[in-house]
C-alpha cells in the first residue's frame, strides 16, 4: 500500500508569506549597517586628521581612536 502524505497549503503559504515580509526588514537593517560604516568611516578620517594635541584636548590619544569610533557607531 501506498502511503501518500498530506501537506496543508496554509502553512506552506504562511512560511511563504513570513519570507515576504521580512524581506523589507532584511533590506533595512542592511542599509542601516552599510550607513553605520560610512559614519564610522567619515567619523575616522574626522578624528585621524586631527593633530595629537586637538586630539588630547578631546581627551583621546591617536591609538583610542578606532574604540572611540566603534562606541559611538556601534
Amino acid at each position: 500500500m501506498t502511503d501518500i502524505s498530506y501537506t496543508s497549503t496554509s502553512s506552506t503559504r504562511s512560511g511563504l508569506w513570513e519570507r515576504i515580509v521580512a524581506i523589507p526588514r532584511a533590506l533595512a537593517v542592511f542599509f542601516d549597517t552599510i550607513h553605520a560604516g560610512m559614519e564610522a568611516a567619515r567619523r575616522y578620517e574626522e578624528l585621524n586628521s586631527l593633530t595629537d594635541v586637538e586630539l588630547e584636548q578631546r581627551g583621546l590619544t591617536r591609538d583610542q581612536i578606532v574604540r572611540q569610533i566603534h562606541d559611538e557607531c556601534f
